[in-house]
């Protein structure tokens, strides 16, 4: 009898109780699909920002080295010349 009581005092009965229970399933189902929909967008962005971020510092870098390639060639000609002036 005091079972009985708990029970109807929670306002359920057993077969309510396995009805809301399984409703509190399906809604939580749905909203885990829901959420592994909408996640691959936050997943393609950050992918495509460091796609973005990596061929931005790609090509900082390639022109760094353009830059020192020139600065190197032109020490090379001026080590010539130098050489060139003193030996003759």
């Amino acid at each position: 009898m005091m079972n009985m009581y708990s029970i109807w005092s929670h306002g359920f009965t057993k077969l309510e109780w396995s009805q809301k229970n399984l409703n509190n399933s399906i809604l939580i189902s749905r909203s885990s699909k829901s959420k592994n929909f909408e996640s691959p967008n936050i997943s393609w962005f950050t992918i495509g920002l460091s796609q973005i971020l990596i061929i931005y510092y790609l090509a900082i870098a390639s022109s760094l080295t353009f830059l020192v390639n020139q600065d190197t060639q032109k020490e090379m000609n001026l080590e010539h010349n130098l050489v060139e002036f003193f030996s003759g």
